[in-house]
């Protein structure tokens, strides 16, 4: 289990418990809320974690019924729509550091493999979860695979107006290279030598094309790294758009450009603050006690009105 304990002294050694709230077509193909609880024994060292309580709970009509429960040593409840019997050998405890939606999903259980499927294609850049190239020559080899990619990269690289007309893929003696077209350029451009932001653009794009195309949730940490405001703006316009994302796909980042503030609904809006016990906050601004709807969000935010404004010296 690939999992680290809350750092601070007396903390270490106590449970983690993570619950998650999110809505998911998984049962009767409808959209429920669906509530995920994971409890975690750390035994103040990085190996030896169990799963202490595990449990997947949805509110067909505004009231909570259990999908799967799991508590330790004892058997594991599921569910009718698992398809499995009370006493079926698949619903024996598995292993004390495994997830059992993952267990039953390697069973070929249809229902876990459907919600293992969704919560893997969660495409992210937080530590421990990678998105689609984890380095630039996965990256350069998954699009000369998909051509089809390419050429959407390209036509949102000659959109957006950055003086490319083209990035083409190449193999060359030294592996793959990618070669860039500019507007008045006599010569071709290499890929280290486009400015960070382009690079990072072009990192980002498989993961956010495949996740408007599917509907699934993309999760990037420091999303505004190296990318001009505009830009932002411009790849929150298509998670906006019946057109773009017509399944619903989310777009869940961290920033620290409070400028995009201005863009986004007060449900939209999360804030975070470190505590002097170095734990976070979490909180939404639909949550602060008297906030309306605000034109202006991050004039307020820089006031200190909102909180979580750090405090630098």
């Amino acid at each position: 289990m690939n999992f680290q304990p809350f750092m601070a002294k007396n903390m270490m050694s106590e449970p983690t418990r993570i619950v998650v709230e999110f809505d998911a077509p998984w049962i009767d193909d409808e959209y429920h809320l669906f509530r995920y609880e994971l409890s975690i024994n750390n035994p103040g060292s990085f190996t030896g974690k169990s799963v202490a309580y595990e449990a997947l709970s949805y509110a067909p009509h505004g009231r909570w019924r259990r999908v799967l429960e799991r508590k330790e040593g004892k058997r594991i409840f599921a569910v009718k729509e698992f398809g499995l019997r009370p006493r079926d050998s698949k619903l024996e405890p598995p292993r004390p550091n495994c997830s059992m939606i993952a267990t039953l999903a390697k069973f070929n259980v249809p229902l876990a493999i459907r919600i293992w499927q969704d919560l893997a294609n969660v495409q992210s850049n937080v530590f421990g979860h990678v998105m689609f190239a984890p380095d630039i020559d996965g990256l350069l080899v998954h699009y000369r695979d998909y051509p089809e990619i390419l050429e959407r990269l390209n036509k949102e690289l000659r959109r957006i107006d950055v003086g490319i007309r083209e990035m083409r893929i190449e193999t060359t003696k030294t592996g793959m290279q990618a070669y860039f077209e500019h507007e008045g350029f006599a010569a071709t451009i290499l890929l280290h030598e486009e400015s960070a932001g382009t690079r990072h653009f072009i990192q980002i794009f498989p993961s956010l094309n495949y996740v408007l195309e599917t509907g699934q949730i993309a999760l990037i940490d420091e999303f505004d790294c190296f990318l001009h405001p505009e830009l932002m703006r411009e790849i929150f316009s298509w998670f906006w758009s019946l057109e773009r994302n017509p399944k619903n796909a989310q777009l869940i980042i961290t920033s620290h450009n409070t400028s995009l503030m201005d863009e986004l609904e007060k449900e939209e809006l999360f804030f975070t603050e470190k505590r002097k016990n170095g734990a976070t906050e979490l909180f939404g601004a639909q949550d602060i006690k008297g906030l309306r709807r605000e034109p202006k969000m991050q004039k307020k935010y820089l006031s200190g009105a909102l909180g979580a404004l750090p405090r630098i010296g």
